[in-house]
């Protein structure tokens, strides 16, 4: 049996990451989708993602680097868009401390991070308008995250690509009924994180040296904020204003509805993914669905 896979059972494997001389390349596709009120609207986004694994003292240290990533929408991109688009160069390498269990503990090239900093944020701030209040608040925002080396790592749990690329379930037998843990999605709405008691459940029929495994959560009504994430679904379908106040006469918004689901294919020789395809929505009846779509697939 290969070090990178044990099992107490054949049903319970424990998956091992394992360091690589060589990159592993995934292509990203990543989709949002807002429906309110009859109102459609959808984001697709895709780029390239390299990630060397490298063993250490501390457990493992992963390099990311991301290609520029490719934004289309039916409308064109509003000017905040575009200025997001251009602050993701920011995140183009990012090397993270890992524990065998697959957590992000912290941040590596923090200096390096740094020095990219003040070039991108020079250039953005020589490139607005005088009096561009919106392109100034958002860089002072990103100037103090940047500025600490925790901040930044905790910004990065707003891009579920890092967590579907490395999941913390190493190290831990897969798919033992009943042993359910909390996945967080942050910043789904604004502010706002869903989160999943998550079960584990060992496919059948996976390709020699292959596991695939599915996730599934059931929204946790403890740490998720429900009753905040429901006057945002009032917000968006136009039944309260900003301010809270009821805007319109309209039907009452139903209890949302969560899901989460994810289907992996691990490689067993080095732990980490072959394909992902991660699903998440929050929906209201018929009148609100969010959901966020990631595929992922090894090149």
């Amino acid at each position: 049996m290969s070090d990178s896979l044990t099992s107490t059972a054949v049903a319970h494997p424990r998956l091992r990451l394992q360091p690589q001389a060589e990159v592993a390349v995934y292509e990203a596709l990543i989709k949002w989708e807002a429906y309110a009120n009859g109102d459609y609207q959808l984001s697709d986004i895709r780029k390239e993602v390299a990630v060397r694994v490298s063993h250490n003292e501390a457990g493992y240290a992963l390099d990311f680097q991301t290609s520029p990533p490719e934004l289309t929408k039916p409308e064109d991109l509003e000017s905040l868009e575009q200025l997001a688009l251009r602050l993701t160069r920011l995140y183009e390498r990012v090397v993270v401390q890992v524990a065998p269990t697959g957590r992000f503990t912290a941040l590596l090239n923090h200096g390096e991070l740094l020095q990219a900093w003040a070039q991108l944020s020079g250039s953005i701030r020589a490139a607005s308008q005088p009096g561009d209040e919106v392109t100034g608040t958002l860089l002072g925002f990103m100037d103090r995250q940047v500025q600490s080396p925790t901040q930044f790592l905790r910004s990065l749990e707003h891009d579920y690509l890092y967590q579907a690329l490395l999941p913390d379930f190493y190290e831990q037998p897969l798919g033992q009924p009943g042993a359910a843990r909390v996945r967080r999605f942050s910043n789904f709405f604004d502010k706002l994180p869903l989160c999943f008691n998550e079960q584990a459940t060992v496919l059948p029929g996976s390709e020699a040296g292959l596991l695939a495994l599915e996730l599934t959560g059931t929204l946790d009504a403890q740490q998720t904020d429900v009753v905040a994430v429901r006057a945002q679904i009032a917000q968006a379908l136009r039944l309260v204003a900003a301010s809270g106040e009821p805007a319109s006469a309209g039907p009452e918004v139903p209890a949302p509805h969560a899901g989460y689901r994810a289907v992996y294919v691990l490689n067993q020789a080095t732990g980490l993914p072959v394909s992902v395809e991660l699903t998440l929505y929050a929906r209201a009846g018929q009148l609100f669905n969010k959901q966020y779509t990631l595929t992922l697939t090894r090149q």
